[in-house]
């Protein structure tokens, strides 16, 4: 699976939190497991992509208002769209993710 795909899915993940379909909780699940399949990204990147996610829980725990869950969606996002322009190579094949590891 290329960069460009495993970001795509990743999006996909944060949509489905947006309609409620995937509690705050997995989305951070899932989008590490992603982070661990991408190539050509820096380690500090990766860092701002968790804590973003980590964000995104703690807002949707302390129901501290749509507002503030939509700012951390938000802010979310756009770490993970900015592994588009870090990664080296974009169309570097990697593993998918093992589902349940």
């Amino acid at each position: 699976m290329a960069n460009n795909s495993i970001i795509q899915h990743m999006m996909n993940v944060l949509d489905q939190y947006e309609v409620k379909a995937l509690p705050a909780g997995q989305v951070a699940m899932f989008l590490d497991e992603y982070a661990h399949v991408l190539e050509g990204i820096s380690s500090e990147t990766l860092v701002l992509v968790r804590q973003a996610a980590a964000q995104l829980v703690k807002s949707d725990e302390e129901s501290s208002g749509p507002v503030s869950a939509a700012a951390a969606l938000e802010q979310l996002r756009a770490q993970v769209l900015s592994l588009l322009g870090e990664s080296s190579n974009p169309d570097i094949l990697v593993r998918a993710p093992q589902a349940g590891s």
